[in-house]
């Protein structure tokens, strides 16, 4: 009897605890913002500034962008999810040229697996002459996973033009081309005009 007591307490316990380490937030982990508190900036913390390379070799830093809302996305060539929203965010800044960035950055390995992912979702890698598209590369994980605590993808976070964490979007969970999520980006963008 006393050992069925002793293993019910300890079950209990390692239950709980458990439940504390999968439900407790990360440091940088943003909450989704209903777009009525867009304006009460002081809840959203600072973005980490970070340096990525593009494509091309090109050190770009995130304060480059100060003053548009930019789209950060960190996906992969063998991500599912990545593949259906990817084609979405290319959309919303065909239908809304200079209005936003995209900074979308690959975790793949093997960098060679980036241009084939464009040929798979059947769009046109981005080149430099695409003022609004910068695609990088972080096959070390040092900004996905050591800055954002990044690990499941697709995640897109909105930054706004103060450079502070707006919202986080995990999986393929909105239509990025939708109207409704537009509207919501203008919103953060206007804010700040």
């Amino acid at each position: 009897m006393r050992l069925n007591l002793i293993l019910l307490f300890g079950f209990i316990a390692a239950t709980l605890g458990l439940t504390y380490f999968l439900t407790r937030p990360s440091p940088h982990e943003v909450k989704n913002v209903p777009v009525e508190t867009i304006n009460d900036i002081k809840d959203y913390p600072d973005a980490p500034v970070f340096t990525f390379t593009n494509l091309n070799g090109k050190q770009i830093n995130l304060e480059t962008f100060r003053g548009k809302t930019i789209l950060l996305n960190f996906w992969a060539s063998w991500c599912a999810p990545c593949a259906i929203e990817f084609p979405q965010m290319l959309n919303l800044l065909r239908q809304h040229p200079q209005e936003f960035i995209l900074l979308a950055i690959s975790v793949d390995a093997d960098k060679n697996n980036i241009p084939k992912f464009f040929e798979t979702i059947k769009e046109p890698l981005p080149d430099n002459n695409h003022p609004d598209i910068y695609i990088g590369w972080d096959p070390d994980k040092k900004i996905s996973q050591d800055l954002f605590q990044t690990i499941r993808y697709p995640e897109t976070y909105v930054i706004g033009p103060d450079l502070t964490l707006r919202q986080k979007i995990i999986g393929a969970s909105i239509d990025f081309d939708s109207d409704e999520f537009y509207q919501n980006l203008k919103k953060i963008s206007s804010s700040f005009e």
